[in-house]
């Protein structure tokens, strides 16, 4: 089985046809997909308060100097990783919700 991006599993779930246990597999992947990309935005934020004691000498204020990092790879990789903690968080309640909903109806119609 090859592994699913998040982009994926959000089209998956588009369908609106994906079973509880199916949810609950891909619950799964996602929280890894979290750790991983928590782990990821550790390591990015490192790397953007070592440039910011770097640079700031050379800027008036921390606000410039934090607008300079933020323009730079180092800050697009940043909220790159901010951003797909975020969608994570969403794509896992959704499944949640998914799980919570079907189980209830499965439970309604016995």
């Amino acid at each position: 089985m090859t592994p699913l991006s998040l982009e994926q599993i959000q089209k998956e779930l588009e369908t609106t046809e994906v079973t509880p246990s199916r949810a609950a597999d891909l619950g799964v992947i996602v929280s890894a997909k979290h750790g991983r990309a928590c782990d990821a935005y550790n390591e990015a934020y490192a790397l953007y308060a070592r440039k910011f004691n770097e640079i700031r000498p050379d800027f008036k204020s921390d606000t410039s100097a934090e607008r300079h990092i933020d323009n730079s790879e180092i800050g697009i990789n940043l909220h790159t990783w901010k951003w797909t903690i975020k969608k994570a968080e969403m794509i896992q309640k959704a499944l949640n919700n998914l799980v919570y909903v079907k189980t209830a109806e499965a439970r309604n119609q016995i």
